[in-house]
């Protein structure tokens, strides 16, 4: 089942929303859960529903730290698609990830560890 899970996110209804129009579940991850590992993340962070005025109350707003989407088992067409639906809407987010089988076992802080790595190196090579 294809879900995305949203940290420090300040748009969460908009993304909860084009995900649901998708029929993609989404779950929020909180500060107090950043330590467990991604794939225990994935199975127990609740999905998020909004609510009947298109809210999801008090952990709507995220802060101006740096702001997460993990994609899981998503096809090619439907994370294409997602991407598009979160640009259109000009939907800020730090960063994106996949969820992999190396990725899994890393918690929240690790894993914006190596993000924050990979776009250092990315920017060190396109400055070449």
């Amino acid at each position: 089942m294809e879900r995305i899970l949203l940290y420090n996110v300040s748009d969460c209804a908009d993304i909860i929303k084009a995900a649901s129009n998708m029929r993609i579940s989404c779950g929020l991850v909180r500060d107090s859960d950043a330590d467990m590992t991604i794939g225990e993340l994935a199975k127990s962070v609740p999905i998020q529903h909004l609510n009947d005025d298109g809210a999801i109350g008090a952990t709507d707003k995220g802060t101006e730290k740096e702001s997460l989407l993990i994609f899981f088992f998503f096809t090619e067409k439907h994370m294409d698609k997602i991407l598009f639906e979160i640009r259109r809407r000009g939907i800020k987010v730090t960063f994106k990830a996949v969820l992999t089988p190396t990725n899994s076992k890393w918690n929240i802080r690790r894993l914006l560890m190596e993000m924050r790595r990979e776009q250092l190196e990315y920017m060190r090579m396109n400055m070449k």
